[in-house]
């Protein structure tokens, strides 16, 4: 067993030597009494801080993802496949009988130009994976991970941070991102509440910790904590430390399967809200830059000629559609979690000085 290699590429399988990979996979899944869980989008960054905590937690861990980890965890299965591609996620969704599915693979794109991208990775691949869940493991519980954006923003901070329950804003709809992604939580939830298979929606905020810098949409933290970001506009956010998301995950998949959550139950998961411009003064006092920090609040009307014309060139950084989100209030109340769960209350600051601190050991951060 210790010398099995823990790579099957199941995409660029034959028929016949597919048939030999089964046999493998199949055989991993009968050597351990722990429950078989499958995370897709594993080598992002909150799969990175996932699936360690699911080894430790006694599952036996398979992965699917477009690439191999860069670093590999002992005991966990990889699967190489896209999951787009229809027939490896059946060949994968069939190979064990499992207890559960967690959901993370996504794309996030402000620009137009992928918004077919969008729907091919948000919303058919979700019903796609789901499909083949109810098929091959109807007990299985099935956790979508969503995010906030499919909830809602505010366009004042004097209005109440939003709920679950919250009103949706059909000028999102314009939004591609926040489109497909709501559209894969009502994939998702409408099934469980027919009946077809247990599931739960978690709508995790703006996540942060050791290894979000790594994402391509931290580069302006990364330039905040370098001293070298001086804008900001108005707006807020909600920070979440990815220990508690983690933590979130842990508790959900310990309750019972006759639970009424399992019906498509939604739950934000949520942390501090503090304004655009916190968020990044933060990030440059823990990256010794405090002195520079943004300093120069930019005008909306300005920010729109920006992403206007950012647009007409080809920028993905400066959009119509990222204009449309940059200046709200991502403000959320995440009671309902938080009291069910009784998470861990960890604090903006926190959360972004383990963020800058990870920079720091990269060689990302230096001080002016």
């Amino acid at each position: 067993m210790g010398k099995m290699s823990r790579f099957v590429t199941f995409a660029a399988f034959p028929a016949s030597r597919f048939e030999r990979s089964r046999l493998l996979v199949s055989k991993t899944c009968s050597t351990r009494m722990s429950g078989q869980v499958l995370v897709t989008g594993a080598t992002g960054f909150i799969g990175s801080h996932l699936v360690p905590m699911l080894v430790s937690s006694g599952y036996t861990v398979h992965t699917i993802s477009r690439r191999e980890p860069e670093a590999k965890t002992p005991g966990v299965y990889h699967h190489i496949a896209d999951v787009t591609d229809s027939a490896a996620i059946q060949r994968i969704a069939s190979s064990c009988d499992w207890f559960a599915v967690l959901h993370l693979a996504g794309l996030i794109s402000y620009t137009s130009a992928d918004a077919k991208a969008m729907e091919e990775v948000n919303v058919t691949a979700t019903a796609v994976l789901l499909k083949h869940v109810i098929t091959h493991s109807p007990a299985a519980r099935f956790v979508l991970c969503s995010t906030v954006a499919a909830v809602g923003s505010n366009k004042s901070p004097d209005e109440a941070p939003l709920t679950e329950d919250a009103a949706w804003d059909k000028t999102a709809e314009n939004v591609g991102y926040l489109r497909t992604k709501r559209k894969a939580e009502e994939i998702v939830r409408a099934a469980a509440k027919d009946g077809q298979l247990k599931a739960t929606v978690l709508c995790p905020s703006n996540v942060y910790g050791a290894g979000d810098a790594s994402k391509s949409s931290r580069k302006t933290q990364v330039k905040a904590a370098n001293g070298k970001w001086p804008l900001y506009t108005r707006g807020g956010v909600n920070v979440l430390h990815v220990r508690v998301l983690v933590e979130m995950f842990k508790k959900i998949l310990e309750v019972q399967a006759n639970d009424p959550i399992w019906r498509g139950e939604r739950w934000l998961v949520v942390g501090e809200n503090i304004s655009i411009q916190e968020m990044l003064s933060t990030c440059a006092e823990y990256g010794g830059n405090k002195r520079y920090a943004p300093w120069l609040c930019l005008p909306i009307w300005v920010l729109w000629m920006v992403c206007a014309v950012g647009q007409i060139m080809g920028s993905t950084s400066f959009t119509l559609d990222r204009f449309a989100v940059a200046t709200r209030y991502h403000w959320f109340n995440g009671a309902k979690a938080r009291d069910r769960f009784l998470l861990e209350s960890v604090s903006a600051r926190e959360a972004l000085k383990d963020s800058v601190d990870w920079m720091r050991t990269k060689g990302m951060v230096s001080q002016r």
